[in-house]
């Protein structure tokens, strides 16, 4: 079942054929949530394998300091803004001009 703004749309799938959809979604619609999360799910699992749940807040605020780690590596503490832009570097010559040209002479 997808809802929509204008419209909600429900595809029932029936390999016999002799199911009646709008009863078949009643009967779905009636049936009592007995759904999980997804944290208590895996906690289930973890602790029917024996193990202790991982502490989902915990590994948030890990996540958190690894990209915030990343973070300041990528970008400097004081970048500078378009208030106050990098200052060009001078242009300097690599090496001095010639002093009188060394190129042929069209006798002008």
């Amino acid at each position: 079942m997808t809802r929509g703004r204008q419209a909600n749309h429900v595809l029932v799938v029936d390999p016999t054929g002799v199911v009646d959809p709008g009863e078949r979604l009643a009967e779905i619609i009636a049936r009592p949530v007995a759904a999980d999360s997804a944290l208590a799910v895996q906690a289930r699992l973890h602790r029917d394998a024996g193990l202790e749940p991982p502490d989902p807040i915990a590994s948030t605020q890990a996540v958190l300091a690894y990209l915030r780690r990343a973070d300041a590596a990528l970008n400097p503490h004081n970048p500078p803004t378009a208030a106050e832009p990098i200052p060009p570097r001078p242009i300097a010559p690599t090496t001095p001009p010639p002093a009188r040209s060394t190129g042929p002479s069209l006798g002008l």
